[in-house]
């Protein structure tokens, strides 16, 4: 039997998987079909982001994520050999890639003494150089140069 959700929820297309209690915490599991893949979703609380959601996680066997995704399958909105992991290519790799490095420098502006502010700048300016000279590298630049504007405009 399926627990009533605990949580406000605000999508209405989510299937309700009941709740689960996970490091002390009750979350409220749903499956979502209207992404591309379909995703799973924790929700720990009434407030609009007080949740966390990704069927990666649970294919990872990432609790309660894969608890979600373990019931979905077994209710049947889910069906792993029908929609098997998607990888990515090389170049969408080194995408995301740029885009962690970026998330962990953006407060670099804030910690280093203007010396090293500098520094920071002329090794990423290099790092764009190289990744526009190639073809593939052209939108991991466009990312680095989003950065430099951004640390330019937060100084």
């Amino acid at each position: 039997m399926i627990t009533p959700p605990k949580y406000t929820h605000d999508c209405e297309a989510c299937k309700s998987l009941g709740q689960f209690e996970h490091e002390g915490a009750v979350h409220d599991l749903y499956w979502c079909g209207t992404h591309e893949r379909g995703t799973v979703i924790a929700r720990f609380g009434n407030d609009g982001p007080d949740y966390g959601s990704g069927l990666v996680f649970g294919e990872r066997g990432v609790q309660p994520y894969k608890e979600a995704l373990d019931r979905a399958i077994s209710g049947g909105f889910y069906n792993p050999t029908k929609r098997p992991l998607h990888t990515i290519d090389a170049a969408q790799m080194r995408v995301a890639q740029a885009i962690g490095k970026v998330e962990g420098a953006l407060v670099s502006p804030w910690l280093f003494r203007d010396e090293e502010s500098e520094l920071y700048a002329y090794l990423l300016q290099g790092r764009i150089d190289k990744c526009a000279a190639d073809e593939e590298g052209r939108a991991e630049a466009a990312v680095y140069e989003a950065m430099m504007r951004y640390a330019e405009v937060s100084k």
